[in-house]
């Protein structure tokens, strides 16, 4: 039980409880129910000079309530397996919306969404190291229906380690995003797919205890 009492504008009270199961030896069940909030900005509160984005003093919180379904697999000692579902709600988002004075602070509207992430961690052996998952998700707006814009869809990643030496390591990772959509009245085009790709040599212990990397970010320049 969380307790935060803020003298610019309220006290809130968040709870977290989680019930696991070891369901067999090689397989643990969780069941966990959270909540949390964010507190409005100095600038969310205060602002008073910038007709584009003005404070506004009797804003609330920004509040989450998340329950989930976790399951964590090891059918072997050198692979795991991890599903996670979820759903959420979220209430009073704060945004600046438009009003007589200018884009005022607000908390504007409540969101929700559900979905699931699936994780498998492989050690191929001693020196490589594979690890992969996947998510998809799908939020929306409480009152419209409406999608929220911008957020990824579905998202893959893949990451490697290996140890090419003793004292070397050479790690990458693929990140794919997509199934992005535009707000509501966006004409735009549709938001494109995308992937990155990086890259990661470090050298451990090249002198007393200090390690050097060099990383190669966006490799494709995508």
């Amino acid at each position: 039980m969380r307790y935060d009492d803020y003298s610019d504008f309220c006290n809130t009270i968040h709870p977290r409880i989680a019930l696991i199961w070891h369901t067999s030896s090689a397989l643990t069940t969780k069941l966990l129910y959270g909540s949390a909030f964010r507190a409005p900005s100095f600038g969310e509160l205060g602002l008073q000079n910038n007709p584009a984005a003005l404070g506004n003093a009797d804003l609330k919180p920004e509040t989450i309530d998340t329950y989930e379904v976790a399951f964590s697999h090891r059918p072997r000692a050198y692979l795991q397996i991890n599903l996670n579902l979820f759903t959420y709600q979220a209430q009073d988002l704060i945004e600046f919306v438009p009003s007589a004075v200018g884009n005022k602070a607000s908390n504007a509207r409540d969101q929700e969404g559900y979905g699931f992430e699936w994780e498998v961690n492989w050690e191929v052996n001693k020196q490589w190291r594979l690890n992969s998952s996947l998510a998809w998700q799908q939020s929306e707006d409480s009152d419209t229906g409406n999608a929220i814009a911008d957020a990824p869809g579905r998202q893959f990643m893949l990451n490697s380690y290996w140890k090419v030496a003793p004292q070397w390591l050479l790690s990458s990772q693929l990140n794919w995003v997509g199934d992005r959509v535009r707000g509501a009245g966006d004409t735009r085009d549709s938001i494109g797919d995308y992937s990155l790709v990086d890259f990661t040599l470090k050298r451990q212990n090249i002198y007393k205890n200090l390690d050097i990397s060099l990383g190669v970010r966006n490799v494709f320049d995508k």
